[in-house]
């Protein structure tokens, strides 16, 4: 049995080993906990796309002089302030639902300007939404207060930012060059034997992408911190919105008070498998509640790591 670790964004000037030491120390921490036995370097995959995806997404798809080139980039730029905008209402909800912030995005107040205003301001409607993006770039102004807002009320998050995530996941879910070519990176380690994929925050999306698009020999999917549940991310994944049938579990392992990963996957609106998508809650002890080496070394996932990885040796 084969391991296949993705990882997320803010990973530029690192290397494959580098990542594969950290993770795996992690894990195999977890693992000497649990009195199980350790997972050994050779079974390990770890691509790297870190340094790929820093060169590719430095075009703000926000920028007001790039919007003025083409038509083209004038759809990509509303259509990215509409993405921000539903994601920023949507983890400002959420977070107020869950406690850990009593933050809600600004109304609609009746001019083009959307001005972030008291916490007790109603959701945006999604009319609202679709207008801010109709009326493009001049709106931003109140996409950037409120995802800063939201940085600030997650103050352990901002040293790489939720604004900076969802762009990320934007420009991989939009531009065919970055995804086509963060795909080759992780497509290149994955093989003919069974395969289990453990992803992490960006890496859940990348994953996903790969494996819906083609049947492959992956007997599982453990997805860690994943943005998947957030709606702006899910509704921009083309359909249909599938698993290969051949993947027969998935665990989606998440911390409530983790801003990136509040939703839980939902698997009857989510996905269609086998099997129903396992939502598991952990507690992640990191600052920002998403660090990959609290979710990899906590004991939800170090099980169910070690039951795929023996099942395998037995086959």
């Amino acid at each position: 049995m084969r391991l296949l670790f993705i990882h997320g964004r803010s990973q530029e000037g690192r290397s494959e080993q580098a990542l594969k030491e950290e993770w795996l120390g992690a894990l195999n921490r977890g693992l000497s906990e649990a009195n199980k036995p350790e997972i050994a370097e050779s079974a390990v995959a770890q691509p790297f796309y870190g340094d790929v995806l820093l060169e590719l997404s430095k075009t703000d798809p926000a920028n007001a002089d790039e919007l003025k080139r083409s038509s083209a980039e004038k759809r990509q730029g509303a259509d990215f302030v509409k993405f921000m905008a539903e994601a920023a209402v949507e983890l400002s909800a959420k977070g107020s639902e869950a406690g850990i912030a009593a933050i809600q995005p600004p109304p609609f107040d009746g001019d083009d300007v959307y001005r972030t205003k008291n916490p007790a301001c109603a959701p945006l409607e999604q009319s609202d939404i679709d207008d801010m993006a109709e009326r493009g770039v001049q709106n931003w102004s109140w996409v950037i207060a409120t995802v800063r807002h939201l940085d600030e009320t997650f103050p352990a998050f901002s040293e790489w930012s939720i604004g900076r995530l969802l762009r990320d996941v934007y420009l991989y879910l939009t531009d065919e060059e970055i995804q086509a070519k963060i795909d080759e990176i992780v497509e290149r380690h994955i093989t003919s034997e069974p395969t289990l994929v453990v992803g992490h925050s960006l890496g859940t999306v990348v994953a996903y992408n790969i494996l819906r698009k083609k049947e492959r020999n992956i007997t599982g999917f453990i997805t860690l911190g994943s943005p998947l549940g957030i709606q702006a991310i899910r509704k921009r994944l083309e359909p249909p919105a599938i698993i290969r049938p051949n993947v027969e579990t998935w665990a989606n392992l998440y911390d409530t008070a983790d801003i990136v990963a509040l939703n839980p996957l939902n698997s009857k609106s989510f996905a269609i498998f086998n099997k129903p998508i396992e939502d598991v809650k952990v507690h992640n002890d990191s600052d920002n509640r998403h660090n990959i080496k609290s979710y990899i070394s906590d004991v939800e996932t170090v099980s169910r790591i070690h039951k795929f990885v023996s099942s395998g040796e037995h086959q």
